[in-house]
């Protein structure tokens, strides 16, 4: 599957509640689940607008997804980490962009193809 479908099929996937539910427990039998996780707390970071609650927030997903200890690590470039860990000073929005685009990444081209092959999706 090209990678323009894929990402097509994961963007329904993540829009459909059926799908995005199995998808979750596909995920996690194959222990990848904070991928997932992490795409919910960035999207509900970037709805927020005060200052303050941004840096809180931003700091909080640092601490659960991207920091060496954290409890959900998700997997990206060291140089994506630098770019974030530099910005937590003063988040925006667009904070987290690129460690976005590479669980997007990770997930089409990973993640989908196993998904869409699975016992879970067949049956589903």
């Amino acid at each position: 599957m090209a990678t323009s479908q894929n990402r097509l099929v994961l963007q329904s996937i993540l829009q459909n509640s059926t799908a995005r539910s199995l998808f979750q427990k596909f995920l996690e039998s194959v222990y990848c689940a904070e991928n997932l996780l992490f795409l919910d707390s960035v999207e509900n970071f970037r709805k927020l607008t005060d200052p303050a609650e941004l840096k809180a927030t931003a700091q909080k997903i640092w601490d659960e997804y991207l920091s060496e200890s954290a409890t959900y690590q998700v997997n990206l470039d060291a140089s994506t980490l630098d770019v974030i860990k530099t910005s937590l000073a003063h988040p925006t929005s667009s904070t987290f962009d690129a460690a976005i685009e590479e669980v997007l990444a990770m997930l089409e081209h990973d993640s989908v193809p196993k998904f869409l092959r699975s016992p879970l999706y067949l049956g589903m």
